[in-house]
């Protein structure tokens, strides 16, 4: 049986939605080894491209031109190149939704280790960054 797992973010964003995506790739949480996958323009967050390793710009682009068009942002990243991770949703409300879709962490048989991820993803959001977390909740369900 699976699990749908996630923490969901209410953000205030003082510079701006893209002041979201910098806090991400400033952090620990990383892009692929073969490149970033990203939800492509047009599509829903189910869809998937993958932009070559090196291109940041192509991704802050994407970013831009998806929050304009009012579209969802999907990236997956993982936890300090490591073999943890997810999928962070941005939406253009400045809401963000991340799921671990990636070797969830668990505590016993099923409960995800929601410690670790909060800890993991509430400090990216720091006032001086120019983004404030204005409330958060993680939802669970088997």
């Amino acid at each position: 049986m699976s699990v749908d797992a996630g923490i969901y973010l209410n953000l205030i964003c003082y510079r701006g939605p893209v002041a979201i995506l910098d806090a991400l790739l400033a952090s620990k949480w990383s892009r692929h080894e073969e490149g970033w996958s990203c939800v492509p323009l047009g599509e829903d967050p189910s869809e998937r491209i993958l932009l070559d390793s090196d291109d940041i710009k192509s991704v802050r682009s994407l970013f831009v031109e998806k929050i304009a068009r009012a579209e969802v942002f999907g990236i997956t990243l993982w936890w300090d190149s490591g073999e943890v991770g997810g999928d962070f949703l941005v939406l253009p409300n400045s809401h963000v939704i991340f799921s671990p879709t990636l070797n969830r962490l668990t505590l016993g048989a099923r409960a995800t280790d929601v410690s670790w991820y909060v800890s993991r993803i509430l400090p990216l959001f720091r006032c001086e960054d120019g983004v404030v977390v204005e409330s958060w909740e993680w939802r669970e369900t088997a």
